[in-house]
């Protein structure tokens, strides 16, 4: 049986590289004052969780300022694996080699936090890393959100008409379908053993947190990073 995650050696990555087609320099996007990057590096410090938090990038701006809010930053990301087909996987895996190969530092469990997920909190690290030690077999965690509109409504296009992807679903009330959910990017948990050894984060084990909807928000859009302000100006203003 694997060891209970509150024995494990931790590794919080922060993958920000410098391109980025939809919104360009968006990991250093203020929110609130504060660079994005800058907001992942620190909930991860904050939490207490990680024996390193690691920035990988390709950007020297985002290098100075992770560096700055005390992340580690200690190879620059190459350009083969800063294209927009790298899959987060492969960023991840290559941050954990090179601790392994340089510092001789192995880890149990690897968090990835996206910098575009501003508004997870400390308790959304501590809460799903609790899943762990509650399910001392699992391979991952993965946060997940309910749609908004159930994927079985989904409608295409063909030839200027609408067409249901699901006609037999298509006019079903969400009571009468399946519960689907996305993830949402807010936080991601690997055993270090099972990402070194397959390329689908849903191979083996994989343990569902359910992310608070307060905490849910993936910039990909300038709009994005406007609605996020208006959310933590709301938080701020409850608390």
């Amino acid at each position: 049986m694997a060891a209970p995650a509150s024995d494990a050696v931790n590794l919080a990555v922060i993958p920000a590289k410098a391109r980025s087609t939809r919104f360009p320099g968006k990991n250093v996007a203020l929110l609130a004052g504060k660079p994005l990057v800058v907001h992942a590096v620190g909930v991860a410090k904050d939490s207490g969780l990680f024996d390193a938090v690691v920035v990988s990038t390709d950007d020297p701006t985002v290098a100075e300022l992770a560096r700055g809010a005390g992340a580690d930053v200690p190879f620059m990301r190459d350009s083969a694996l800063s294209g927009d087909t790298v899959e987060v996987p492969a960023v991840v895996r290559n941050a954990v080699e090179w601790y392994q190969h340089n510092r001789d530092q192995h880890f149990q469990w690897v968090c990835v936090l996206q910098p575009t997920c501003p508004l997870r909190t400390t308790a959304d690290l501590t809460d799903s890393r609790k899943l762990l030690d509650g399910n001392p077999n699992a391979d991952a965690v993965v946060s997940v959100s309910k749609y908004h509109h159930h994927p079985y409504w989904a409608l295409r296009i063909e030839d200027d008409r609408i067409v249901p992807d699901k006609p037999k679903s298509a006019t079903e009330s969400r009571q009468h379908l399946p519960e689907l959910c996305h993830p949402d990017g807010t936080v991601y948990w690997w055993r270090i053993a099972t990402l070194m050894s397959t390329e689908n984060i849903y191979d083996g084990i994989v343990i569902p947190y359910r992310t608070p909807a307060d905490s849910v928000v993936d910039i990909d859009y300038p709009d994005d990073l406007e609605y996020a302000e208006w959310r933590l100006q709301q938080r701020i203003r409850d608390t």
